[in-house]
């Protein structure tokens, strides 16, 4: 039977190293959507560009799904940024690219019955933000707050859907790549040995870009289905982190590090978005959070000396 793949966020860093493994593998045609303009085509991938979530997404997905008979691997990693300024307008389009996509795209396969092998969407650690314990894994309690709520609405649309059985949420972890958002706004204050951190200093879950991919495909060979923390299990603090990275891009070599009551940058933050602080704010206040489900499954890690990983990016 013909297998085809459907991805949504093929534009976003994840997205495209997902894409760039995946094209290469035995499926009929990838089907990418976006709502960028790309002219890149091949007899194998198409890109089709999509305007308006509520009908114009519905109608070119149905046309799609309709014209290939088949089996479909669905890969959902639509996001924005959670970086940066957060008004009512960023947060509806945080919200939207997240959630409502997600809904929009189970309920058009619902309604055409289409038969999935397995659905991958993207999720988040920052689910456990605020959480009573220190160390975390798939089964630890959620505690109720923006950031939580916005990830459990997420995943909500996965779970309660009839693909539940078979799909994987992915929480996924800081990811490090030469592209990413953290590796950007670290470069240049590294090249002059600064750094700061906020104290008391949380945990740093990462993942190498280069290891979602992998993970991927060990999780579809073994048939996996539920929740899985998508972080290393090689454990490091942020202050650790941002020593390493800064003496390994430091003209210098070496690391001066600032270090700042955690207090005064929720009281900047509260100053700056009092509604929506608490989204940048997470990310420096991360339990150390065990990939408990991908151990279980027999999973070892490619990617997993944080020291080479910095050297790479």
């Amino acid at each position: 039977m013909n297998k085809f793949v459907l991805l949504l966020g093929q534009t976003g860093l994840i997205g495209n190293k997902i894409y760039q493994h995946i094209k290469h593998m035995e499926y009929q045609k990838i089907y990418c959507l976006s709502r960028k303009s790309i002219n890149y085509q091949d007899e194998k991938t198409i890109f089709v560009q999509y305007n308006d979530l509520e009908t114009d997404l519905e109608e070119k997905l149905q046309t799609i799904l309709e014209k290939n008979k088949g089996q479909w691997i669905v890969f959902l990693f639509t996001g924005e940024t959670i970086f940066g300024f957060i008004n009512d307008k960023k947060w509806q389009n945080i919200y939207k690219s997240r959630v409502k996509i997600n809904q929009k795209v189970i309920s058009v396969l619902e309604k055409l019955n289409i038969e999935v092998l397995k659905i991958f969407s993207a999720s988040a650690i920052g689910i456990y933000y605020k959480s009573k314990d220190l160390e975390v894994d798939e089964n630890s309690e959620i505690q109720d707050n923006i950031i939580s709520n916005l990830i459990r609405d997420w995943e909500k649309t996965i779970i309660d859907s009839k693909y539940s059985d078979k799909s994987v949420i992915m929480r996924i972890g800081a990811v490090l790549d030469k592209k990413s958002k953290i590796s950007q706004s670290l470069l240049v204050p590294s090249l002059f040995s600064i750094g700061i951190n906020f104290s008391p200093s949380s945990y740093f879950p990462w993942i190498y870009n280069e290891e979602i991919p992998r993970i991927i495909e060990f999780l579809i060979q073994n048939d996996f289905t539920g929740i899985i923390n998508t972080v290393s299990n090689n454990y490091i603090t942020f202050r650790e982190f941002l020593e390493l990275y800064i003496t390994t891009h430091s003209i210098f070599r070496k690391a001066f590090i600032i270090d700042l009551p955690l207090r005064i940058l929720e009281k900047s933050l509260k100053l700056l978005m009092p509604k929506y602080y608490e989204l940048p704010y997470s990310l420096f206040c991360s339990p150390k959070i065990i990939p408990h489900n991908l151990i279980k499954t027999g999973y070892s890690f490619k990617y997993n000396d944080i020291r080479e990983i910095v050297g790479m990016i």
